[in-house]
């Protein structure tokens, strides 16, 4: 506290403020008001009445007033300059901003938020299962999609349909192309080696057809009968592309949305259960794919914001505004971001942001794996 302060006037104060501040002060302070007082008190507002006489002789005089007006403009210039020293130490650097620890709060926050929906998801399953008396399966793809009898014929029905139509429209259009390249060579045959024109269509129609037929139908199978199990790869793909890092999300998606999840060959073989608990399983799958799109939709959002976000906004001030959660899609916009830039060998402003940033752990991360993120 300054002897302005303590005077309770302005440092623009005329001699005669102060003098009137001055009065004030001593009166509130005359031992004769402070009778009543306990002795700590007493001492308490002696003592302050010897820094309001200290401070009234300083500023009655000029030239006394001028030096400790210097001095305090002088403290103040000091204390600006190491205020701003000491914020410009604290200020945390992109390093930090995106650092390992911060990148792995914000994924443990997404994945809580997607068990989250999941344990939700199987709590009404269970009471499903129990409404119907249902037992739960082993078989944890069951318990997602169990059948009635009429799904279980359509599901047959529709495969058998299927792969007819798409055989037919593979030979179809193969043989139009194939036919038209046999004849020609056929033809070039036959009029140079007749006996060789033969063999060609009879390798056509005898080989190469069945041989296609049987790869048709040998992939149809291999779909069928893939098992559920996720792989790190899968996960990594679906953590990149659809932005869900729960196991049990990913172990979902998978089972819901890879092609041929409904024509599964356990299915075929499987119990056949009520149509209404079928139904009821179904409206809470739909529920909760619904949710995931949903969550899913709007972190691919912010991706796409982060990633049309111009290099210069990318400051430590921007940065430092964000979550955990934002500050890992921002890690997920970049990485995408650099690997079009590597890919396409252009984007030389982002290229030179990086380069400016002088952020290793930054360029670590995005060109060296990024440590499970």
């Amino acid at each position: 506290m300054n002897y302005y302060e303590i005077l309770k006037v302005a440092p623009t104060a005329t001699t005669e403020e102060i003098r009137l501040a001055y009065i004030a002060l001593c009166k509130d302070l005359h031992p004769d008001k402070l009778g009543n007082l306990n002795e700590n008190l007493r001492k308490l507002a002696e003592e302050q009445l010897k820094l309001v006489n200290q401070a009234y002789e300083t500023l009655k005089d000029t030239e006394l007033r001028t030096n400790y007006d210097q001095k305090i403009s002088a403290k103040k210039t000091q204390d600006g300059r190491d205020m701003a020293t000491k914020n410009k130490a604290a200020s945390p650097t992109l390093d930090e901003l995106l650092s390992t620890a911060i990148l792995d709060e914000g994924f443990q926050i997404f994945v809580q938020e997607e068990e989250a929906l999941w344990q939700n998801f199987t709590n009404e399953l269970s009471q499903i299962r129990e409404r119907y008396h249902i037992q739960e399966s082993s078989n944890s793809s069951l318990n997602l999609f169990p059948d009635d009898l009429g799904m279980k014929l359509a599901r047959i029905f529709s495969l058998i349909l299927e792969g007819f139509i798409g055989i037919g429209l593979v030979v179809i259009c193969f043989g139009l192309f194939a036919g038209v390249v046999a004849f020609i060579v056929a033809f070039a045959i036959n009029v140079f080696l007749f006996p060789l024109g033969g063999l060609v269509v009879w390798l056509y129609f005898n080989i190469f057809l069945p041989f296609l037929v049987i790869a048709y139908f040998g992939i149809i199978i291999m779909g069928i009968f893939t098992d559920d199990e996720l792989t790190d790869e899968t996960r990594r793909k679906q953590e990149k592309t659809e932005a869900i890092f729960s196991q049990s999300i990913h172990r979902y998606w998978q089972q819901t949305e890879d092609l041929g999840a409904n024509f599964r060959a356990y299915k075929f073989f499987a119990d056949m259960y009520p149509t209404d608990y079928v139904n009821a399983v179904r409206e809470v799958r739909e529920k909760l794919s619904k949710q995931i799109k949903e969550l899913i939709g709007h972190r691919k959002d912010k991706i796409k914001m982060f990633k049309d976000l111009s290099p210069t906004r990318l400051t430590c001030e921007y940065v430092s505004g964000l979550s955990a959660c934002e500050r890992l899609l921002l890690m997920k916009a970049l990485q995408q971001k650099a690997e079009e830039a590597q890919q396409e060998q252009q984007n030389e402003e982002f290229a030179s942001f990086l380069r400016a940033a002088g952020a290793v752990v930054l360029l670590g991360i995005l060109f060296g794996g990024g440590g499970g993120f």
